[in-house]
């Protein structure tokens, strides 16, 4: 079966010839070990990679970009020790179905046990299904993200209807530029060359993704939708009293949503939390070794 990650070099030149070749060969090297599989839900096709091996899963989901290939590098760490999953966001309006698509995917792939890992925008979700499947879930990881904030709702149901009325093209200008926004958080001057060199890249791929995958109706609208009705949502640790799993909270004190990352321990049990110091959004990326090493920590009890 031929690869659905297959690029012409002509294709790619285009996005990746400020990245250097050491760096983007990391990337290379992912496409050409890993394919994309898929599943159907209600008549959609979603692509997700499945690899690694083990007894627990770790589910990745996507962030504000919406397209599977983004979490590669926490793909590639993670499957040295569990199963990791990682699907592209699932056209839908609320979270009941995008749990249900949950469900229907970890059914074809046999998963028994369960950590979920959510970043931004991932973590929306993982919270999402964690609060409607919480005894079939081991773990959580959330990492620079908010919880629910009903004064929000208003926000984004405006947002939306702005956003019906633009055409495709101006929307992925849009959200390149906002996503670059979080590069803003570190002063590029005062980067290591390997932490610049990784910016240039993760720039770089959201620019190839935004242009070839990201699409108005399929992710951009339905996201707008489905977390618009998620800031409704309330989470209360009484709800999860007789959960026996541990939850991790890693937030940069830099991130605009550590404003509320009391809010978002007020909500769970057994929840623990690691701030990177001087670290934003992106404490992933720019801070890997020291953000890796918190996750293995607490995922060395599952192992």
């Amino acid at each position: 079966m031929r690869s659905k990650n297959k690029h012409s070099r002509n294709s790619l030149y285009k996005y990746y010839k400020d990245v250097p070749i050491e760096e983007f060969s990391k990337l290379k090297a992912f496409r050409e070990n890993h394919q994309l599989k898929e599943i159907i839900y209600k008549n959609n096709p979603i692509e997700y990679y499945s690899s690694g091996s083990g007894t627990i899963a770790v589910l990745i989901f996507p962030g504000g970009a919406g397209i599977a290939e983004i979490n590669y590098n926490r793909i590639i760490h993670l499957e040295k020790n569990f199963r990791v999953i990682a699907p592209s966001f699932m056209y839908t309006k609320n979270m009941t179905e995008y749990t249900e698509f949950i469900e229907l995917l970890l059914e074809k792939e046999n998963v028994s046990r369960l950590i979920l890992l959510g970043g931004s925008g991932g973590g929306f979700l993982a919270q999402g299904v964690f609060h409607r499947i919480f005894p079939k879930i081991d773990g959580m990881i959330l990492s620079n993200t908010y919880p629910p904030i009903p004064k929000w709702v208003k926000d984004y149901k405006k947002a939306f209807i702005l956003l019906k009325f633009l055409p495709n093209k101006l929307l992925k200008k849009i959200m390149l530029k906002k996503l670059g926004g979080y590069f803003k958080d570190s002063d590029i001057n005062h980067l290591t060359s390997e932490q610049q060199n990784a910016i240039m890249l993760i720039s770089a791929h959201l620019n190839e993704l935004i242009n070839t995958k990201y699409d108005k109706k399929t992710i951009l609208l339905p996201q707008y939708n489905l977390i618009t009705n998620w800031n409704a949502e309330i989470y209360k640790p009484e709800f999860y009293s007789t959960w026996k799993g541990n939850i991790l909270v890693i937030i940069g004190d830099k991130d605009k949503g550590f404003e509320y990352h009391e809010r978002l321990m007020s909500q769970y049990p057994n929840i623990q939390e690691y701030v990177i110091k001087g670290a934003g959004h992106t404490a992933g990326l720019l801070k890997k070794e020291e953000y890796e090493g918190i996750i293995d920590k607490f995922l060395i009890d599952f192992i």
